[in-house]
């Protein structure tokens, strides 16, 4: 290969590490800002309902929706009102285990 192919080959995987450095620089930028949003959405959802909140306390793994509803004392219609939200943000996730489905904090 002569000298001239062998530069230009050099210079083209020279551009590509620059775009590959900036385009790590942009992806933690984006995480950063994905964990601002999960925070701030963890903080808006428990902060404006202490039900809510105390129902995400009791998302461990070891309770259902009817262990939770018997803990807080409420109905299980109750309980999976304030369970719809959390998964739907993410800050909790379901766990089946046969039929039943346990809940789990994620953050």
């Amino acid at each position: 290969m002569s000298e001239e192919k062998l530069t230009k080959i050099l210079q083209v995987l020279n551009k590509i590490d620059s775009k590959l450095d900036k385009l790590d620089d942009l992806i933690s930028i984006m995480k950063m800002g994905q964990r601002n949003t999960i925070e701030q959405t963890k903080v808006e959802l428990l902060t404006k309902s202490p039900f809510r909140h105390e129902v995400y306390k009791l998302c461990d793994g070891q309770h259902n929706v009817s262990d939770i509803a018997e803990e807080v004392g409420k109905s299980i219609s109750q309980v999976s009102q304030a369970i719809s939200p959390l998964i739907s943000s993410g800050l909790i996730a379901e766990q089946r285990r046969g039929k039943t489905k346990y809940y789990v904090k994620v953050i």
